[in-house]
C-alpha cells in the first residue's frame, strides 16, 4: 500500500521510473502478484465512474470498464471548459459505432436501437448515458410530444376544373387553373386564370367566389365583362387605382384595363400594340400615343409602384415599366437584353440592359423604394434564382440561388439551390416569400440572416408526383404553386394552380423562431 500512495502524489517523471519498476517487479512476480499490482495502479486513478468527474488531478487515465470489443480504445482525458474559464479533464471513451459513453462503460444509443420515445418530428441525441429529444425545426414541443408551427389549408376551390361560382361556399368554387392573387380595395382578393380566361373575385373572409370579367373564351375583344370581354392565358391581375385593374394578358401581348366603376364592368387596351406580330420585333418600347406602339412578348408579372407599373416579359427575358400621365402612357425597357440566360449557367449579372433573366415571373417592388430609386425583385423562373434590380444603381444582382434545374438544398443566399420561382412577396421585415413552379416547395430569404428556408411543401412533390395534402406545412404537398399574398402575423396566400385551389400558410405559433 505504501507503493499505492507514492504513485498518488509523484511527479509524471516519478510515475514513469515507478512504472518501470513495476514491470521489472511484475515479470519477477507470479500471476497473483501480477494482479494484485493491477488492481491497485487502476484504483490509484479511477475513482467513481461518473462522466462529468472532475479528474484533473489524475495523472494516469483510469481503466475501462466495459463490455469486451463495445469499448475500441480508453479511457483517456477530454478537457471541458469550466465556467470559471479554468478546464478539467473528463473521462473519455471511445466507443464502437451505434454505442455511446457512460462514465467508463460504452452502453447502447437509443437513438440508433430505437429504445427511445421521441416523438416522430423531433431528433434524438444520446450523449453521457441519456438520450434527448428535441423538436425538429418547424414545430413545437417537448420533444416526445411535436406540434407543426404551421399548418396548410384550403381556402376556395374545389380541386375540380371549372367555372363555377359560388355566393355561399367559396370551397364549392371551381377555378381553372388560376396564377396569381392580390388584393384590392375594400379586402377582397381578385385572381388570374390562365386557362379559364376569367378574372375571379375571392371575398375577403373567403366565403364566396365570384367573376369580376371575361366570357371565358379565348380572344382579345373589348367590353362588356360579362358578355363580350376576352383573355388569353391570364398572369397577374393588380389594382392600378381604386376601381381599375390591370391585367398581365399574356397570349394576348397585351396590359388590359378592367373599369370597375361601370355596372357591369368593362375591359379595354391599356398597354400594348394588338397587332404584336409573332416574331421580330416583339419587345418594342414605345407610348400608345405613337404610330409605333410599344409591344410586350406574353407579359406575366406585374407591381404598381405610384404610377408606375413593372411588368415581367415572360418569353421576351426582359423587365418592363408602364409611366401613366395625363395624356400618354409610355413603355420602356428597364432591365434585361432580351438574349435568354440559359439555366442559370449563362445569366448575367451587371448593368441593367446588359443583365439576362429567361422567364421571368413574378415582381416585387422593394418596400420604401420607388421611382428612379426603386428596387425591385424578380423571380427568374429558369435561372433558378431570384434577382434583384437596382434601377437607381443601374445593377442588376443575385439575391439568391446558386444552382440551376430541380436541384434543392437551403442555406446561405450564396449557395442555397432554389427550384423555379413563380411567386414572390416580400413582407414588413424584408422577408422574400417564394413558391417554386414544378417543385412546389415555398421558401423564404431572410433579410437579416441571408439565409434561404423552406417552410412548406414536401419534396416528395418533385418531378411529376402531384399528390395534394393540407396540414402541417412541412409534409404539405401540392401540384404547381404560383402567385403569393403576404396577408400579415407570418400568415399568407398562395395559388395552388394545379390543384385548383387557394390556400393558405397559417400560423400557429413562433414561425420564425427556427
Amino acid at each position: 500500500m505504501q507503493f499505492a500512495s507514492k504513485i498518488g502524489i509523484a511527479s509524471s517523471k516519478v510515475v514513469v521510473f515507478e512504472m518501470k519498476s513495476v514491470h521489472v517487479r511484475m515479470l519477477r512476480c507470479n500471476l497473483t502478484v501480477v494482479a494484485v499490482l493491477t488492481v491497485i495502479l487502476a484504483l490509484a486513478g479511477s475513482g467513481t465512474a461518473n462522466d462529468q468527474r472532475d479528474v484533473s488531478n489524475d495523472i494516469v487515465p483510469p481503466a475501462p470498464l466495459c463490455v469486451s470489443g463495445i469499448c475500441l480504445s480508453g479511457p483517456g482525458f477530454n478537457q471541458i471548459r469550466k465556467s470559471d474559464g479554468s478546464y478539467k479533464n473528463v473521462i473519455k471513451m471511445n466507443c464502437q459505432a451505434n454505442y455511446v459513453q457512460s462514465g467508463r462503460a460504452c452502453v447502447p444509443n437509443s437513438c440508433k436501437f430505437n429504445t427511445h420515445n421521441c416523438h416522430p418530428d423531433a431528433d434524438c441525441s444520446h450523449e453521457f448515458g441519456e438520450f434527448q429529444c428535441t423538436c425538429k425545426r418547424g414545430y413545437i414541443g417537448n420533444g416526445t410530444s411535436c406540434e407543426p408551427k404551421a399548418i396548410i389549408r384550403t381556402v376556395a376551390g374545389s380541386g375540380v376544373s371549372g367555372a363555377a361560382d359560388n355566393a355561399n361556399d367559396a370551397l364549392q368554387a371551381t377555378f381553372n387553373y388560376p396564377t396569381y392573387i392580390s388584393r384590392i380595395s375594400g379586402g377582397d382578393f381578385v385572381i388570374g386564370e390562365f386557362l379559364g380566361n376569367k378574372v375571379r373575385r375571392l371575398a375577403a373572409d373567403f366565403s364566396s367566389v365570384s367573376t369580376i370579367c371575361g366570357v371565358g373564351s379565348a380572344g382579345k375583344t373589348d367590353g362588356n365583362c360579362n358578355t363580350e370581354a376576352e383573355f388569353s392565358g391570364i398572369g397577374d391581375v393588380v389594382e392600378y387605382q381604386p376601381n381599375t385593374l390591370l391585367v398581365a394578358d399574356g397570349n394576348n401581348h397585351l396590359i388590359r384595363k378592367i373599369d370597375m366603376s361601370s355596372s357591369p364592368p368593362t375591359a379595354s387596351v391599356f398597354a400594348g400594340d394588338v397587332n404584336t406580330p409573332s416574331s421580330g420585333d416583339v419587345c418594342r418600347d414605345g407610348s400608345m400615343s405613337g404610330s409605333d406602339k410599344p409591344r410586350f412578348n406574353n407579359p406575366w408579372g406585374m407591381a404598381v409602384s405610384g404610377s408606375q407599373v413593372y411588368v415581367t416579359d415572360w418569353k421576351g427575358h426582359r423587365v418592363r415599366r408602364i409611366d401613366v400621365t395625363q395624356s400618354d402612357v409610355t413603355v420602356t425597357t428597364v432591365a434585361g437584353g432580351g438574349t435568354e440566360g440559359f439555366n442559370g449557367g449563362s445569366f448575367v449579372n451587371g448593368d441593367l440592359l446588359d443583365a439576362r433573366f429567361k422567364r421571368p415571373a413574378e415582381i416585387v417592388v422593394k418596400r420604401g423604394t420607388s421611382g428612379a430609386s426603386a428596387v425591385l425583385f424578380v423571380a427568374d423562373g429558369q435561372n433558378f434564382k431570384i434577382r434583384k434590380v437596382d434601377v437607381g444603381a443601374g445593377q442588376v444582382t443575385t439575391l439568391a440561388g446558386a444552382k440551376p434545374y430541380f436541384d434543392y438544398s437551403d442555406g446561405p443566399v450564396e449557395t442555397a439551390k432554389l427550384g423555379q420561382m413563380e411567386g414572390l412577396v416580400e413582407t414588413p421585415d424584408g422577408t422574400i416569400i417564394g413558391t417554386e413552379f414544378v417543385s412546389t416547395r415555398i421558401r423564404t430569404v431572410s433579410n437579416d440572416t441571408r439565409y434561404v428556408d423552406t417552410i412548406a411543401g414536401n419534396t416528395e412533390s418533385v418531378h411529376g408526383h402531384f399528390t395534394r395534402q393540407d396540414g402541417d406545412a412541412l409534409k404539405a404537398r401540392f401540384s404547381t404553386t404560383g402567385g403569393v399574398f403576404y396577408l400579415g402575423n407570418e400568415n399568407f396566400l398562395f395559388v395552388e394552380q394545379g390543384g385548383q385551389k387557394i390556400k393558405m400558410y397559417e400560423c400557429k405559433i413562433n414561425c420564425k423562431s427556427d
